[in-house]
């Protein structure tokens, strides 16, 4: 069924909350892709059967014999570009609808030309059922991108606050979490990580004092009170560098440190924050 590979995909990208990140599913993504390119050829399939828009059913009959008997003296048209395929479509169908419609003959005289109507006729109501493939092609193309986009969109919404909360710096993200993610990903996340840096500084720069150190990612809801904070060591973090020195961090230890030193190291685990 058209579109059910990208429902799948919807369906996972609806499950992803904070605390549960998929891994990125890039065969599932890759099938979706692969549909869209199948559904293109098909579209440009049934744009080369179709007659030139705002063309006359009677013309397009004649249009589409004389391509079948000579296909090298009437070589396929160039596909339009896909911006203007509705509307080629919808111009064709309502000239094929207004063409049955006028010419009907519910009791089943013909005129003189009857022959050359009923052709016509026929040709019509072709042209009217490749527009209607055509459009149910278009429409499946742009279900298939919307998914795509939400999926995707869905994941960045939870992963760009990753950078913010290990304090503007995208190496900080755990190991695990970046294993779950794409390499466009992860290379998004450095950008991201690189443009908020450099944000930072230009704000410094332009607006702070030079012995003030400006960090978006502190909370603005809830700031911190102390600016230094004991911490105990849950994990080993071997000597860190912090502003007054080197300290050694041992698992087990305490220490009284500078927050700004020490909040990455929290929010990754390795240090608890004791009140």
């Amino acid at each position: 069924m058209l579109g059910s590979e990208g429902l799948k995909l919807l369906h996972e990208a609806k499950r992803t909350t904070p605390e549960h990140l998929p891994v990125y599913n890039e065969s599932q993504v890759r099938v979706v892709v692969r549909e869209i390119r199948a559904l293109w050829e098909e579209i440009e399939a049934i744009i080369t059967r179709l007659p030139e828009a705002g063309a006359t059913p009677a013309a397009a009959a004649a249009s589409s014999s004389a391509f079948s008997q000579d296909s090298s003296t009437n070589p396929a048209r160039t596909p339009p570009t896909q911006s203007s395929l509705v509307t080629t479509a919808t111009n064709v169908i309502g000239h094929s609808m207004s063409f049955l419609y006028n010419n009907s003959d519910p009791g089943g005289r013909l005129t003189s030309q009857g022959s050359v109507m009923t052709h016509a006729t026929t040709a019509a109501a072709e042209t009217a059922s490749l527009n209607a493939e055509l459009l149910l092609y278009q429409l499946a193309i742009h279900h298939n991108k919307r998914i795509l986009m939400a999926y995707h969109h869905q994941r960045l919404k939870y992963l760009m606050p990753l950078v913010w909360a290990f304090r503007g710096s995208s190496s900080l993200v755990p190991q695990q979490i970046k294993d779950k993610m794409s390499s466009a990903e992860r290379s998004f996340l450095s950008t991201y990580a690189k443009n908020l840096q450099s944000y930072q500084s230009e704000l410094e720069h332009d607006y702070c004092d030079y012995d003030i150190d400006l960090d978006l990612t502190t909370s603005i809801e809830h700031p911190p009170r102390d600016l230094f904070i004991e911490v105990r060591v849950v994990k080993d973090c071997g000597e860190v560098q912090t502003e007054f020195g080197m300290v050694n961090l041992e698992q087990g230890s305490q220490h009284y440190l500078r927050r700004s030193d020490v909040e990455h190291l929290i929010a990754q685990g390795y240090l608890q924050h004791i009140n």
